[in-house]
């Protein structure tokens, strides 16, 4: 008969001779091969099979988790058995992260733990030893999106190439909540996803154990669906407190195990693999609701109503406002267009490509005028498309710009004493109401004619000119805009009445307010 293959790997070598010796005439188990480090692992490994790792979390130049992520690259399925002389919580966690299927203390060590540890992990993989090209047979994953099919699975289980029942089905969407990971790589961010997707799996694996068959899908979106399997006699009501108890379980241990939060969907219990693959397919879909409706959610899919998403198109003058306010340097009226833009995203619902398609546009204005750098754009916009709901998104966008409108505005004032400085801030603040030189001069702490003169001798200008220029600043990113009929335009900007406002642009424009847009707009 033959016996399961295993390789140890650890840099003591009386604590590999110990574990020869545990399984020294051993009829079920042997050892093939035993290594001082992870890369002479490694490299054996690319040539030759085993079925079983055994691997020391502490050693020189590779520890045991970077030896498991690499051999998740080179063999996917094959199980790890970590063994460690340190009982530390970051060490189970790294290794249940990475895929370990048990976490074995040296000390503790002993034949009859060893061969408990190996024989639970013989079943949880279903391993067979006559067959050298080990596969994950219980929890067998698809990750290629065309193979998700009804047919393609069915081929697989009628050929005994998986564990897996393709009848009386339960269908589970399990979304996990994602950090934004902001100083990570692009690489990077996508190994933290697939590691978080392993874990679950593996989770999912010790929770189910060996009387259920299941399989998972890992979809483009980086969620996973989980098919599982009951016996023909198994009762509607069993399936929905089996899933039940799963799900709960399952959420409490990573929060517990990784502090991560996940979004859970609930298909219908008897269905045909036909069935449950379509229904899947529809949960998946589902849980990118998750981006307004937010994380740690557990929804049932026949009584929850998906997310209804629109379509926004920000109009053309949108953005020439944006790009006025941004060359005249107001960063009250950047705020403003960027807080309308994402209220209006949000009003939408309008799809996660089509809000990182949005502000990808508005920062672009803010390269043009030479605020942000292309790299500064490419990671920002990196890290944002990352976010998992439009609330976090919404937060980081406008700490974003809050930050950038902030230094335009320290470039304005740095060359403003701390008097003139103040009286600014006052006039910035209050520039719609009727304010006057008294006022500012007293907001100030300065007489009437010390202020007049230190404010013309900074500025260039004379109080009045000064208002009457910010006041038409913010009339032209009004009529930019076009949303509002010229009285109110001169109202909201300051202007005491339209005949006013009409006598004081055209002073200081040259041309008549309605002028102004036709030509603004000819040469945008």
């Amino acid at each position: 008969m033959e016996r399961i293959k295993l390789i140890i790997v650890d840099d003591d070598l009386a604590s590999r001779n110990q574990i020869k010796a545990y399984l020294s005439g051993n009829s079920d188990y042997e050892v093939v091969a035993d290594f001082i480090g992870g890369k002479a692992a490694i490299d054996w490994l690319r040539d030759n099979e085993t079925d079983m790792v055994l691997c020391d979390m502490q050693m020189p130049f590779m520890t045991g988790i970077e030896f498991i992520q690499i051999l998740r690259v080179i063999k996917e399925y094959i199980p790890v058995i970590a063994i460690s002389s340190f009982d530390d919580y970051d060490y189970l966690r790294g290794c249940m992260l990475n895929g370990a299927t048990d976490y074995l203390l040296k000390h503790e060590l002993n034949t009859d733990r060893l061969i408990s540890a190996l024989d639970g992990t013989k079943q949880k993989y279903q391993i067979r030893p006559e067959n050298s090209n080990i596969v994950r047979r219980v929890g067998f994953c698809i990750q290629d999106s065309a193979l998700f099919t009804a047919e393609y699975i069915s081929r697989l289980a009628t050929e005994d190439e998986i564990a897996f029942k393709p009848y009386n089905l339960y269908p589970v969407a399990i979304g996990p909540d994602y950090t934004a990971g902001e100083s990570m790589r692009a690489t990077d961010y996508a190994d933290y996803q697939k590691e978080i997707l392993r874990t679950v799996m593996d989770i999912s694996a010790q929770l189910l154990g060996i009387e259920y068959s299941y399989l998972f899908f890992q979809t483009p979106k980086y969620h996973l669906v989980l098919l599982v399997g009951f016996k023909e006699q198994d009762s509607y009501l069993q399936m929905m407190n089996v899933v039940s108890g799963f799900c709960d379980k399952l959420r409490r241990r990573m929060m517990r195990m990784l502090d991560l939060t996940i979004t859970v969907g609930l298909g219908s219990p008897g269905l045909d693999i036909k069935q449950a693959v379509k229904l899947a397919q529809r949960m998946d879909a589902m849980l990118e609701d998750t981006y307004y409706l937010g994380g740690n959610r557990l929804f049932q899919v026949n009584i929850t109503q998906p997310l209804d998403y629109g379509h926004y198109t920000p109009p053309p003058r949108l953005w020439q406002q944006l790009d006025f306010e941004i060359v005249n340097k107001d960063s009250d009226g950047i705020k403003n267009v960027i807080i309308e833009l994402i209220s209006e995203l949000e009003r939408a619902r309008v799809p996660r490509d089509e809000v990182n398609t949005a502000a990808a546009k508005a920062m672009d204005y803010l390269l043009l005028n030479g605020y942000v750098t292309t790299d500064e754009i490419e990671q920002k916009l990196l890290i944002l498309s990352r976010y998992p709901t439009f609330s976090s998104f919404q937060e980081k966008i406008l700490e974003f710009y809050l930050y950038k409108a902030s230094c335009i505005q320290q470039k304005q004032d740095k060359a403003y004493s701390p008097v003139v400085k103040t009286a600014i801030q006052y006039i910035e603040r209050y520039y719609a109401s009727d304010i006057s030189l008294e006022t500012c001069a007293a907001e100030a702490g300065l007489s009437y004619t010390h202020f007049s003169r230190e404010f013309k001798r900074e500025t260039g200008l004379r109080f009045v000119e000064y208002i009457n220029h910010l006041r038409l600043i913010r009339a032209k990113s009004m009529l930019i805009r076009g949303a509002l009929g010229m009285k109110e335009i001169a109202e909201k900007s300051g202007f005491r009445n339209y005949n006013y406002f009409f006598k004081v642009f055209k002073e200081y424009e040259g041309v008549t307010p309605t002028e102004f847009i036709a030509k603004y707009n000819s040469e945008s």
